[in-house]
């Protein structure tokens, strides 16, 4: 039972980055399992029809973030030029 616990909530961890975040140009992104602000861009994807993609990684180890630990890239958007 805990194994398909840890799966379930690593699986959510995942969707939660792949869906994305929205991306503030005043505040960056912020991780969606964390909370952690400014996230570290790794890349970013040229403006296309008024969006801009950029993925990021949370690197907050101290929290213990699922997502710093697995090292899982986070998508996020801005609107707007």
């Amino acid at each position: 039972m805990v194994n398909s616990t840890i799966v379930v909530v690593v699986a959510e961890a995942k969707e939660k980055a792949a869906q994305g975040v929205d991306f503030s140009p005043r505040y960056g992104a912020v991780c969606p399992e964390c909370g952690e602000k400014r996230l570290k861009v790794i890349t970013s994807k040229p403006w296309k029809d008024g969006c801009k993609i950029r993925y990021h990684r949370c690197t907050n180890l101290k929290k213990g973030c699922l997502l710093a630990i697995m090292e899982t890239t986070i998508k996020s958007v801005q609107t707007g030029e």
